[in-house]
């Protein structure tokens, strides 16, 4: 089910995750790349966004299991295409997380 990070951070990209916090585990879609829609010198970091989540956990321990790649990280013309994209991720995301 999850891959070693070795083998992610040498895809940067858009996935399907699970984010494991206080011993629940929650539907969720990750980015580990440069944001490079907004800035081309970014340092490489991992972004997270738990589904049907809506609470603080700043300083809260989150592991997560990369479940499948769904696409690699791309510069968009426009927020808006960014923003369309994501939506489109977003859904793909949950039809892989449902089969688990």
């Amino acid at each position: 089910l999850s891959r070693g990070l070795g083998d992610v951070y040498k895809r940067q990209g858009v996935y399907a995750t699970l984010a494991n916090l206080k011993g629940k585990k929650f539907h969720s879609i990750s980015n580990i790349g440069k944001a490079p829609t907004f800035e081309s010198d970014r340092e490489l970091r991992v972004e997270c966004h738990l589904f049907d989540f809506n609470e603080d956990i700043y300083g809260e321990l989150v592991t997560i299991e990369f479940v499948d790649r769904i696409r690699s990280e791309i510069k968009f013309k426009s927020i808006e295409d960014l923003v369309n994209q994501i939506q489109l991720d977003s859904q793909f995301a949950k039809k892989i997380l449902k089969t688990l």
